[in-house]
Order: C-alpha cells, then structure tokens, then sequence
C-alpha cells in the first residue's frame, strides 16, 4: 500500500513572514499568492496538485 499526501494547510497568525520563509528562506516554488486574501500555496518536490 502506497500512502502519499496531496496537501498540507498551515493556520498561522502572521502569513506574510510565514510565506516568505518557506519562498525565500526554505525556496519552495510559488503556484499561488494572495496574501491580502489569507492564501498562498507552493509547489514542493513531487507533490501531484
């Protein structure tokens, strides 16, 4: 049996310094960013999205 994840949400106070640590210190690939709207998403690895 293969287990895999597709998606993982974080619920955070401050989403403009989490976004910019996982964009600019951790570098993952921006798919999606609307911070002013509550969401931004990534693309990591070999995630199917």
């Amino acid at each position: 049996m293969k287990v895999s994840s597709a998606y993982t949400r974080l619920l955070v106070s401050d989403l403009e310094a989490c976004f910019l640590f996982y964009k600019d210190v951790m570098e993952f690939k921006v798919k999606q960013e609307d911070i002013e709207n509550g969401y931004a998403e990534f693309s990591i690895g070999n995630m199917q999205t």
